[in-house]
């Protein structure tokens, strides 16, 4: 039985073990293992020399993922973009920093910025020369929504809109719903530009219940929403009264040409969440 004297003890021992067990690098060195030539990614096997790897990691914590699972494939990664949160943590003292094939970014969070779609481009550019052979790493931690984007409408509409939500008093999921609208890497979008590359995805999650669709605004998640439950999100909190109205024209004829637009080919995606509130909440209580 616990004795008084031992409470601030006993409760920092608690706080470290829920810590350790949202880690970044610890959950991705939980899920992602060498075994000779093949890399085994939770039930997942991928034959190293087959084909090339590919790794794209974003959001707040995209660095320390990146990191882990560059210890784990060394020399063998082909390829790696890193976009984390400006002002976030620093890439200077990072490994990463000075090899030749991994290029780290950054992104504007909440409202994404010039540099969060720049950055976007260059994975898209990079992603844009994958075979069937290769495989494609895909790190997603909370805040990706900002930092991974490539709005259908000019920057600017993209930012109004943002911060017009964001005023609005609309939840996280109806937000992300109209991002994955109105931006082609979200809902699927990023998975689909990997293809036909092999693309798998480890998640640490943000969001209570961890549907894959609201973390990140799901960039390897295949959904089959329509652009009219993003029209009903819009209408629902009268953001056609809020923004210029040239604006909010520009909006929805993107929305509605989202609807006609034809559909990629279906990408080849598996998805882990190798972290979450839950988890930590376990090692607490263990």
């Amino acid at each position: 039985m616990l004795i008084f004297e031992e409470y601030r003890q006993h409760t920092e021992e608690l706080f470290a073990a829920a810590l350790k067990a949202a880690d970044p690098g610890y959950a991705v060195r939980t899920y992602l293992h060498r075994d000779g030539r093949f890399v085994q990614i939770g039930d997942a096997s991928f034959e190293i020399g087959q084909g090339r790897v590919f790794l794209v990691s974003v959001g707040k914590a995209a660095l320390p993922m990146a990191e882990a699972a560059y210890e784990v494939l060394g020399d063998d990664l082909f390829a790696a973009d890193v976009i984390s949160k400006r002002g976030g943590q620093k890439a200077d003292n990072s490994p990463l920093r000075i090899l030749p094939n991994v290029q780290l970014m950054e992104g504007s969070h909440p409202v994404p910025g010039v540099d969060s779609v720049r950055s976007t481009a260059q994975v898209i550019k990079q992603l844009s020369q994958t075979t069937e052979d290769d495989l494609v790493i895909c790190l997603i931690s909370g805040g990706a929504s900002a930092l991974l984007t490539q709005p259908a409408v000019s920057l600017s509409d993209w930012q109004i809109l943002i911060h017009a939500l964001l005023a609005s008093g609309c939840t996280i999921n109806e937000l992300n719903t109209v991002r994955r609208q109105v931006d082609r890497v979200k809902g699927g979008g990023l998975a689909r530009i990997a293809a036909p590359a092999r693309c798998v995805s480890l998640i640490l999650s943000d969001v209570i219940g961890n549907p894959l669709e609201a973390i990140g605004s799901g960039p390897t998640v295949i959904l089959s929403e329509s652009p009219a439950e993003a029209l009903t999100i819009l209408n629902r909190y009268e953001i056609a009264d809020v923004i210029d109205a040239a604006a909010y024209q520009r909006i929805t004829d993107a929305l509605m040409g989202q609807e006609s637009a034809e559909e990629s080919a279906p990408a080849n995606s598996e998805i882990f969440i190798v972290g979450d509130v839950r988890m930590a909440a376990q090692a607490a209580m263990a």
